[in-house]
């Protein structure tokens, strides 16, 4: 049970809601994360039957374990961008490339292909790409 005084209750705003402005902001957040993680599955999936495996890199690093690889070591890095950056155009130009397979997948509509696209022209929209995963190890010196 919350107090009524206290930290929390400065933050409390009839415009969130009356609840704190963390909780709206987290809220608001994850609904943003849902529905982006709802757009990215969808366009992702088709492209994966397509043979594409955007998440091979998380899955390497136990991967070269299991082969006997030691010291193995892993980096993920991902690319922040704001709509109309060269980012934007690539992923605008994959999405439209492959439209008409995404469309008949079945997984995306044209409506939502062009929300991605309209999203990916705007400059004051951000988001993050595909992480690039960069994986060594060694192998056990022979006996």
């Amino acid at each position: 049970m919350e107090s009524s005084s206290g930290p929390a209750a400065g933050n409390r705003d009839p415009a969130f809601g009356g609840i704190s402005v963390p909780e709206y902001v987290l809220d608001h957040h994850q609904e943003g994360e849902r529905q982006r993680l709802a757009l990215m599955s969808r366009l992702l999936d088709p492209m994966h039957r397509l043979g594409i495996d955007y998440f091979i890199g998380r899955r390497l690093p136990a991967e070269l374990s299991r082969r006997g690889l030691q010291d193995v070591g892993a980096t993920a890095e991902t690319a922040l961008y704001q709509g109309g950056s060269l980012w934007a155009r690539y992923w605008a130009e994959t999405v439209t490339e492959l439209r008409p397979r995404l469309v008949a997948s079945g997984h995306l509509d044209d409506r939502s292909i062009d929300t991605f696209l309209a999203r990916g022209a705007d400059p004051a929209w951000w988001t993050q790409t595909i992480a690039f995963t960069a994986v060594d190890g060694r192998v056990p010196a022979a006996r």
